[in-house]
């Protein structure tokens, strides 16, 4: 007998069972109760538990699995496992009166465990206008030991994960309301996350060393506040402390090394402490029904403490140890404010102002033995500083030009300030310390941008509308940075961006939507004046500026499209269809210098450019039906395909089927069938296709 014959009769055998549970039901009870809704109305009563009403659902089943190809695929992008399964359950207590003398509602949900990669919970319980208490925990599990991943050698058969992991991490959170909704409302919350498991890492000095890393970090937020509640204005002041610890452990790993005897008793530790307190307030304000301001600020200080211990021992060579310690202390503060008047019925005025300030100062001194020789050990001391700080302001209107239509226009301006300051020493002991060094990096930079808004939306009927937007201007480009010896991207990107979606429904049961997006920018580059960047390292390829103003070293286009269609012909049937198109690319030309030798035999260096592209194509179908084909059958199906085609060319397909069929007063059989296919048309090795059945059953009190 085949895998569906025996889900069908584990099924049949699960829902009789559940059946003959739910049939014993008081005498006189007509079934056919269940079904009618007679006049008139009569709430359907729940069972009570000392005064109060309990209700809930509850699903529990089996899950049987097939798998076909790549467990390491399967693991990294579904990781369900065959056995026990808890859908998503929910059971409450509540008082009808809110007279609980302890509470008025308690709340028990959840879903996940039996070995699922993702397991949640809650549980809340409050008594009206007194407290509400909140407390919630998860399991997450990942795992992605993908050869693709991260691996610059899988073009070139290199099978391996050199950045995989295969970690968990556990959060707790506790919420505390005093007097909810009142007009002085206090809060307490404390959160706790922590993170195990194991992590594949490179290191950049030497391309054969993987090393194992054992991760081991935790994060406790502790936060307090109260608010106060006005008629025409609102206040929230919040005061917390985060604290994070790390502590983990780095070991050449002996199953993906390519050269064992070169690291032969690899050894890393690193240890970080974290302390940030955090400041946040909310205004909001409505002096007029015209007038609308809001207004917040939060301000996070920062000190943080780290220590890394590195011991190598080559063949061949004396043990080399590195001992390193260093601090980061500074700040971030942000304000912004919103300001919305309305004016004259039809004129809308919106001004969003933003403020963002970074700040922070660091030392790091490091000591670097040979053979244990402490005596004659080099010393390496550099002290940092960073500040950034960003003004930005949006002025927006909005205009009512009839009934049907309203235009929106705006403008968008902001400035950054960049300074970056770095002193480097170097100590050597004699008899070697003239070759002592000391190095000084100073920077500052400042970029401006400025964008231009329009759009619009149009009613063309009661059940048609249409929306567009497009900007045009320049933007802050995350790139924008400094290294040593040149500036990457040091000027802000001009961009262009146009969004136009629409709606209408035809008939009562018939609603067709789209959208069209288009997004082009362009980034280019600049060399700090005054230093010849490729004397530096004229073998290490290096963006420079191709000319002094066009081309541009770096574009990026988007263009997407959405269409959806939703029917409903029929109260027992829906169902729907949506499809997205989406075309990226990306190219970025550059100078590379290349090693030459003229005809008298001398070296020279001369810069090549270099022109790199990366397309990427995706289409995305998705579909559903839900249906009612009988009184107690309820069915539905799910359909979803991701085809990428360009530099990455694989098909993902999700389907699934579920049928609930009621066997008695809140009881139900579940049948449930899910498919996972993934190909990858680069390489068959993490290829898989995965059937799962779920047997279950389902209770609703």
């Amino acid at each position: 007998m085949g895998l569906l014959g025996r889900l069908v009769i584990g099924w049949v055998v699960v829902t009789m069972g559940a059946g003959a549970t739910s049939a014993q039901e008081p005498a006189g009870q007509d079934e056919g109760d269940d079904e009618d809704f007679p006049l008139p109305y009569v709430a359907p009563t729940h069972p009570a538990i000392g005064g109060y009403e309990l209700t809930g659902t509850i699903e529990l089943g089996w899950r049987f699995t097939a798998l076909d190809g790549s467990r390491t695929g399967y693991r990294a992008i579904v990781d369900l496992p065959r056995g026990p399964s808890f859908g998503f359950s929910r059971v409450e207590l509540r008082s009808p009166e809110n007279s609980g003398r302890l509470f008025d509602t308690l709340l028990f949900e959840g879903s996940g465990g039996g070995g699922e990669p993702t397991s949640t919970g809650r549980i809340r319980a409050g008594k009206r206008g007194i407290y509400l208490v909140d407390y919630q925990f998860s399991d997450i599990d990942t795992f992605n030991y993908q050869p693709d991943f991260a691996n610059p050698g899988f073009d070139n058969g290199v099978i391996l994960a050199p950045h995989g992991w295969d970690r968990t991490r556990h959060n707790d959170s506790v919420e505390v309301t005093f007097f909810p909704q009142r007009r002085i409302e206090g809060s307490f919350a404390y959160r706790r996350s922590h993170q195990s498991g194991l992590g594949l890492g490179t290191d950049l000095s030497s391309d054969s060393l993987v090393f194992n890393r054992d991760l081991d970090n935790t994060v406790h937020d502790t936060r307090g506040g109260i608010a106060l509640r006005f008629p025409r204005w609102f206040l929230f002041v919040e005061q917390g402390v985060r604290r994070y610890s790390d502590d983990e452990r780095d070991t050449a790993d002996p199953f993906t090394v390519t050269d064992p005897e070169t690291l032969a008793r690899f050894t890393r530790n690193r240890t970080t402490q974290t302390t940030a307190p955090s400041t946040r307030v909310v205004a909001t304000a409505s002096p007029w029904t015209s007038v609308k301001l809001t207004a917040r600020m939060a301000y996070v200080g920062l000190d943080t403490t780290g220590r890394l211990i590195e011991t190598n021992d080559a063949i061949g060579s004396d043990v080399s140890s590195i001992d390193a310690d260093g601090f980061d202390d500074g700040h971030a503060f942000v304000f912004d404010s919103t300001q919305d008047i309305r004016v004259l019925d039809r004129l809308r005025v919106t001004n969003a102002f933003r403020y963002r300030r970074t700040r922070t100062v660091g030392s790091s001194t490091s000591v670097v033995t040979f053979g244990g020789d402490t005596a004659n050990a080099t010393t390496d001391v550099a002290n940092r500083s960073y500040r950034d700080a960003r003004l930005e302001d949006q002025v927006g209107v909005e205009f009512d030009v009839a009934e049907n239509a309203v235009v929106r226009t705006g403008y968008r301006f902001a400035r950054r300030r960049y300074d970056y300051d770095r002193t480097d020493r170097l100590l050597i002991p004699p008899p070697f310390a003239e070759f002592s060094t000391s190095r000084t990096v100073l920077h500052s930079d400042e970029e401006r941008y400025d964008a231009f808004l329009a759009g619009g939306s149009y009613r063309l009927r009661r059940d048609a509308r249409l929306f567009v937007e497009y900007e045009n201007g320049r933007e802050p480009n995350a790139n924008f940075g400094f290294d040593d010896q040149r500036v990457f991207f040091d000027r802000a990107g001009d961009y262009q961006l146009l969004r136009i979606r629409g709606a209408w429904s035809p008939c009562e049961w018939v609603e067709l939507g789209g959208s069209v997006r288009t997004s082009d920018r362009s980034l280019r580059s600049g060399v700090i004046a005054g230093r010849d960047i490729l004397a530096d390292d004229p073998l290490n390829p290096v963006f420079t500026r191709l000319f002094d103003s066009e081309p541009p070293v770096q574009n990026i286009e988007s263009r997407a499209a959405s269409m959806t269609v939703r029917l409903s012909p029929w109260s027992r049937l829906s169902g729907g269809v949506t499809f997205d198109r989406v075309e990226n690319s990306a190219d970025v030309t550059y100078l590379v210098a290349k090693e030459r030798i003229d005809d008298d035999g001398a070296t020279f260096f001369e810069t090549v450019p270099r022109f790199f592209r990366f397309r990427d194509d995706e289409t995305l179908l998705t579909a559903d039906i839900a249906a009612e084909p009988l009184d107690r059958v309820s069915l539905s199906a799910f359909y979803s395909l991701v085809s990428a085609a360009g530099d990455v060319q694989l098909h993902y397909h999700q389907a699934s089927a579920r049928a609930t069929v009621r066997l008695g007063r809140g009881v139900a059989g579940v049948l449930e069938w899910r498919l996972y296919d993934y190909d990858d048309h680069r390489a068959n090795v993490t290829d898989f296709r995965a059937n799962h059945a779920i047997v279950g059953v389902r209770w609703e009190f």
